[in-house]
């Protein structure tokens, strides 16, 4: 009988705190919805913002032409919803480890259902929100899954928005693609690229830029830099996309450099007119690298 009752005024304070928490940190109804449906439409053209993710998935990203539509410079609307959403995303990691705090070791001893507390720390589910306003450890228990399911599908389209909206991964072409990337660029104005699909094969990563300084445009976005902050939650998100952004960047400054070096680049003159001053001709490279 002490045993029990020990556990039953355990079992009640964490209950008192779970109540507590809940009522200072649950996520609003427009939290959730964006948590579960926002995918980034306003950085698509408006032609595929009729297949923004819904409740049956839908996905304006999955479209094989969405790399080449993406809206560089979106409305503040749409920017403001970004945010939101990546705020409610920072907000969800939060609520996720204050709820590890008030449970700690319980949470993880009743995954197996063998925890000695189990039958007296375990509350009838129908309190949840009910008359009651109990909140059990087994509850909470399913609300930290699904909170952690909530964050990992939202971790992916975050994701997957970074590489449509920066031209890497998922958005890059083919690896035959890339092979025609390889030839030496030889037009000396690096602007008015199309944007058909044989000349995105032809550019590789760079197929949605229509310059080079576009690429660094969005790598610079806000929402971009804010993605990234908020992806370190997730370290394979984030650490691969960073493998993909130094990817693209290299790739980009290694055209840019052979533009120069062969034709020239931003009104410049080819730098090997230079070659016969190794002097002037070094000096040249190296500071059009610094620049």
């Amino acid at each position: 009988l002490a045993y029990a009752q020990r556990s039953y005024v355990e079992a009640t304070k964490r209950q008192v705190a779970v109540d507590a928490f809940l009522d200072k940190f649950d996520l609003g109804d427009d939290e959730a919805g964006l948590l579960d449906f926002y995918n980034f439409e306003g950085f698509v053209a408006s032609e595929y913002n009729s297949l923004g993710m819904d409740e049956e998935g839908n996905n304006p990203w999955s479209h094989p032409a969405a790399a080449l539509n993406v809206v560089p410079n979106p409305s503040q609307g749409a920017l403001e919803e970004a945010m939101a959403f990546l705020n409610a995303l920072e907000r969800l990691t939060v609520i996720r480890r204050e709820l590890t705090k008030a449970f700690g070791s319980g949470t993880s001893d009743l995954s197996d259902g063998s925890s000695e507390y189990g039958h007296a720390s375990m509350m009838d589910d129908s309190g949840v929100g009910g008359g009651g306003g109990q909140l059990g450890t087994h509850s909470a228990l399913r609300m930290m899954e699904h909170l952690a399911s909530r964050q990992e599908r939202a971790h992916e389209r975050l994701y997957q928005f970074l590489q449509f909206f920066l031209g890497i991964g998922a958005a890059q072409p083919s690896s035959n693609a890339m092979m025609t990337a390889m030839a030496v660029p030889t037009s000396s104005t690096d602007t008015g690229r199309s944007v058909s699909a044989s000349d995105v094969a032809s550019h590789g990563a760079l197929g949605r830029f229509m310059d080079g300084d576009e690429m660094d445009e969005a790598f610079n976005h806000p929402v971009v830099r804010r993605a990234l902050h908020v992806l370190r939650h997730s370290r394979p998100h984030r650490v691969h996309a960073l493998e993909l952004i130094a990817a693209g960047r290299r790739t980009e400054v290694t055209r840019r450099f052979l533009l120069a070096l062969t034709s020239g680049y931003g009104g410049m003159a080819p730098l090997e007119m230079k070659a016969h001053d190794p002097v002037g001709y070094v000096g040249d490279m190296l500071a059009f690298a610094f620049r």
